[in-house]
């Protein structure tokens, strides 16, 4: 029965029993009655009905056993048929072949990883003789390199000391010519001050007695006979007499004032205005002389200011006297003012190209020092990187000592108990996976060697293409070469304080002959650089798809940026702080993490 029946049972008791205990409730009591004999009935109505189906599942149990039975008896008979089948045909001859080849195959994998080992151990060792006579060889190519870079920076180091007493003998001998110019312009003013003291004496002692001698008109001839000592542009006075082609331009000018100061003479017909013409022709070449004696570089507008200065006050000196002539007058000094002008920037051309030189020597020095600092950087860096492969060398050494070690072990282990321990095998495995890394390492730290040896050796390096958007503009590019191993170092340099924001890098173009492809960039852009007269500014105005065009002309397989960030100039535009930026930028990152 079930659980629910005996509580039915046990109330219909209870019901039953209570008339006992209190007289009045008996048709309580009958009524458990009733119900305990319903909870029997039905209890046992259940009962049968359990029985009916646990004798139902008894009779298939007892089925499925006697078909077991049976197919138990008929799979015997088939294994006793196969047996007598097995024995008729040689099975046991059979099964003995078969045990006997396991165990030959057994014996010999175990010869096979004896003579592997034996052969990983002959390669490791050839491989460590091959390691050390190459760790030999590249110590000896270290000496001599060493010994190479040592000569080399003594020589440069002479070369320098040899180029700054060249340059300083230079200097000195460009002083001293000047010094003696002076001397001589010097000795000639002298000469022509005495000239003049003795004309003025002659004068008072010869002119001043009206009562005696009468004042004659002055000699034009004379006073344009007089005019070759005077002239402006002389050999002697004018410096660039000493360059061929401005020489040339120089004595043209010379001839077209000649022809000027002549073609105006023939106008005057009387002695006395011819005369006065004269003075005045001597009195603007005196002052055109002073002009480029007194001019110096960077004072070429002063000059020129100079020239109109001195042809105002010869028209007002006109103005003042005969007007008669003042027309005449200012058609001539309008065109010998543009001669005039002419030479001041043949002059000042000679001043422009010693500057260009001067700074072609800076720029000389300059380099000097810097491929001397590229130098120095790069012996240490051939330094830090020998040490590091003397450390991994000697990291791997150790590495196939211990392999050595462990295949031996692992030998003893196959020769005892006919295989290895999972231990040996891990060990080893973490062995080779060690050499393997540190050989990775070794490969690197060669190309490393190799890559400082080619920048050290030849004129290997990287030509850069960078642009500052905040200082020079949107269409300004700097286009210059580095011999460093992290071009960027060099960029963060020009980057420093000289200029208000950091440059951004559009393209590094590493090349074996860095400096050719430099010198062919800059002369592709020759006609676009910002200062001309100094090859040192490596600047050149030209827009972003141009530049990239000769890029991609020049190197293909360069890459080429076209992004101006200027993060810098563009935060100061908008007032705001990188710093802020970057903050706020990490804030909001934070919270849509926390989200």
């Amino acid at each position: 029965m079930k659980q629910k029946h005996y509580i039915l049972i046990g109330v219909s008791v209870a019901l039953a029993l209570s008339p006992a205990i209190v007289p009045a409730m008996l048709p309580v009591a009958i009524i458990g009655a009733l119900l305990g004999v319903g909870s029997v009935y039905w209890s046992l109505r259940g009962v049968d009905k359990e029985d009916q189906r646990l004798k139902a599942e008894i009779k298939r149990v007892e089925g499925e056993i006697a078909k077991a039975k049976e197919d138990r008896d008929s799979a015997l008979a088939h294994a006793e048929e196969l047996d007598k089948f097995f024995k008729d045909n040689g099975y046991a001859e059979l099964v003995e072949n078969r045990q006997r080849i396991e165990v030959e195959s057994a014996d010999f994998d175990k010869q096979i990883e004896a003579k592997r080992l034996e052969f990983e151990q002959a390669m490791e060792r050839q491989c460590a003789e091959y390691e050390r006579d190459l760790a030999e060889r590249n110590a000896q190519q270290e000496q001599v390199l060493q010994e190479k870079t040592a000569l080399e920076m003594k020589l440069r180091k002479e070369i320098d000391d040899l180029t700054s007493r060249r340059d300083g003998a230079v200097e000195f001998v460009q002083k001293f010519d000047e010094a003696q110019k002076k001397y001589k312009a010097l000795l000639d003013k002298f000469a022509r001050a005495k000239k003049n003291f003795e004309a003025v004496e002659y004068c008072l002692e010869n002119w001043m007695h009206l009562e005696d001698k009468p004042i004659e008109v002055l000699n034009a001839e004379a006073a344009f006979s007089d005019q070759a000592s005077l002239d402006p542009i002389g050999e002697i006075d004018i410096k660039a007499f000493s360059i061929p082609d401005l020489r040339k331009e120089a004595k043209q000018i010379s001839k077209r004032i000649d022809s000027l100061c002549e073609e105006f003479s023939l106008r005057y017909q009387t002695k006395a205005m011819k005369s006065l013409f004269s003075i005045t022709v001597i009195y603007l070449k005196l002052e055109l002389r002073v002009i480029l004696e007194e001019l110096r570089y960077k004072a070429q507008d002063e000059a020129i200011s100079k020239v109109g200065k001195l042809m105002l006050r010869i028209q007002q000196m006109y103005e003042d006297g005969d007007r008669t002539i003042l027309p005449t007058v200012l058609a001539f000094l309008g065109e010998l003012e543009k001669i005039f002008i002419d030479a001041v920037k043949v002059e000042y051309l000679w001043y422009l190209r010693r500057e260009q030189q001067r700074q072609e020597q800076i720029a000389l020095r300059e380099k000097m020092r810097e491929e001397r600092e590229e130098r120095l950087r790069l012996e240490e860096e051939r330094k830090r990187v020998a040490e590091e492969e003397a450390k991994y060398a000697a990291e791997q050494e150790r590495l196939r000592i211990l392999r050595e070690e462990t295949a031996a072990k692992a030998a003893e282990e196959m020769a005892k108990n006919g295989e290895q321990s999972t231990e040996t095998k891990e060990t080893l495995a973490d062995i080779d996976a060690q050499i393997l890394k540190v050989e990775s390492n070794l490969g690197e730290v060669a190309v490393q060697r190799e890559e400082i040896a080619k920048r050290q050796n030849g004129k290997a390096g990287t030509v850069y293409v960078i642009s500052n958007l905040g200082s020079f503009g949107p269409d300004v590019f700097k286009v210059g070469m580095t011999r460093r191993l992290e071009p960027k170092d060099r960029v963060d340099e020009l980057g420093d304080a000289s200029v208000p924001f950091a440059f951004d890098i559009h393209s590094f173009i590493f090349s074996e002959d860095a400096v050719g492809l430099e010198t062919r960039l800059h002369e592709r852009l020759a006609a676009c650089r910002v200062n001309k007269s100094n090859s040192r500014k490596e600047f050149f105005r030209v827009s972003l798809d141009d530049m990239e065009r000769l890029v991609q002309e020049i190197d293909p397989t360069a890459s080429f940026d076209r992004t101006m960030a200027a993060e810098e100039y563009r935060a100061s535009q908008s007032g705001v702080e990188i710093s802020d930026v970057v903050q706020n930028v990490s804030s909001e990152a934070e919270g849509e993490v926390d989200e």
